[in-house]
């Protein structure tokens, strides 16, 4: 196939001096360009859309244990018409200026123990008193 600089075209373009590691790159019409490197053994194989200034904007890298998405954008938003979900093994982390939540109905919180206005280390649980305030289902 022959590249071209056309955007929107599905040519494939090899980066200069990157022909030994296969990186194709295909112009979109913004400005940006879709680049595919493929690995070996799942070792470097990853797609990803990089804006006019040379920013990796969209990442996915393939893994043997499933994708890693990053996304670096000016705002991210999700929506749903049913429900979304996130689930972690380990921790999950926001950081942020600020932080609001607003819901029609109920906020729950469910955990060990939750910690609100602390430092990021929590107290060893036997600091901690064992109770359940009244009405939240624990009797």
């Amino acid at each position: 196939m022959k590249p071209t600089d056309e955007p929107g075209s599905l040519a494939p373009h090899t980066m200069p001096g990157q022909a030994s590691t296969g990186l194709v790159a295909h112009p979109l019409s913004s400005g940006r360009q879709l680049r595919i490197t493929p690995g070996d053994d799942w070792q470097g194989e990853h797609l990803e859309v990089v804006s006019p200034e040379g920013d990796v904007e969209v990442e996915i890298l393939l893994t043997r244990e499933g994708p890693v998405v990053r996304v670096r954008a000016g705002s991210l938003r999700m929506s749903s018409a049913s429900s979304i979900q996130l689930e972690a093994a380990g921790a999950v982390e926001i950081r942020a200026e600020e932080l609001r939540v607003r819901t029609q109905k109920s906020v729950h919180l469910d955990g060990e123990t939750i910690l609100l206005n602390c430092a990021d280390t929590p107290p060893a649980p036997a600091q901690l008193p064992h109770t359940h305030a009244p009405g939240c289902g624990h009797g």
